[in-house]
């Protein structure tokens, strides 16, 4: 979108700076960031911004893909969306890179327990930061 390249690093990984948060780490503990967890009466999505760290996460827990739909909440909020499986069917948006603010999203999503509510395929999103809390 802004032609950034953001290096993926895991959890182990020291990094200085901003950082894009996908999923359970320690840092998200650390923020004091506390992942959903609980099959099936928690599933929610978090996209939050924490200091200098957007954060991406959901619940995972059995068949809940939660850190999936908040990669894709950012994403469409952006402005990005997947039509179909050929590039023709997929809006990218060329950006400059925006300040955030204090953006807080939280989404329980309203379908039966274990039902996907739609699946999306993702390219063009490279987090700085990537890993689950062992």
């Amino acid at each position: 979108m802004s032609g950034a390249r953001l290096p993926i690093v895991s959890d182990a990984a020291s990094v200085e700076g901003a950082r894009i948060l996908v999923g359970e780490s320690r840092e998200t503990v650390a923020l004091g960031i506390e992942t959903p967890h609980g099959y099936p009466e928690n599933e929610r999505v978090l996209v939050q911004r924490k200091g200098d760290c957007l954060v991406l996460l959901g619940n995972d827990d059995e068949v809940f893909t939660g850190t999936a739909f908040a990669v894709t909440m950012l994403l469409e909020k952006l402005g990005c969306g997947w039509f179909g499986p050929e590039e023709l069917w997929q809006e990218i948006p060329t950006r400059r890179p925006s300040q955030w603010g204090t953006y807080i999203s939280t989404t329980s999503p309203r379908s039966s327990p274990g039902r996907p509510l739609y699946s999306v395929g993702i390219r063009a999103c490279a987090p700085l930061v990537h890993g689950r809390q062992q």
